[in-house]
């Protein structure tokens, strides 16, 4: 089978030696990676769009509150592209 042919393909796989201190290289540099940061301009965007989304939905939520709820629940509904009956099928 065509399963078995890829399988002795690993029989064909030798051992060698690894360069010295590769393994220090390669946790040094793991090492470096994790102790990158972000940058202030990326901190900073990150921080506002946060806020902004927040505002979005506070602001959504009073808006849904002081309004008559079933109107509100409607257009929430239709701005979604959700259905508005309770029917999961079409019988």
């Amino acid at each position: 089978m065509d399963i078995d042919k890829k399988l002795n393909l690993l029989t064909k796989i030798k051992e060698v030696e690894s360069p010295p201190f590769l393994l220090d290289a390669i946790l040094e540099r793991l090492d470096e990676l994790n102790s990158a940061q972000a940058s202030a301009s990326w901190k900073r965007s990150f921080i506002i769009c946060g806020i902004l989304i927040l505002c979005f939905n506070i602001f959504s939520i009073s808006e849904i509150r002081l309004n008559n709820e079933s109107v509100a629940v409607d257009r929430v509904v239709s701005t979604l592209k959700m259905g508005d009956n309770n029917q999961f099928y079409n019988d």
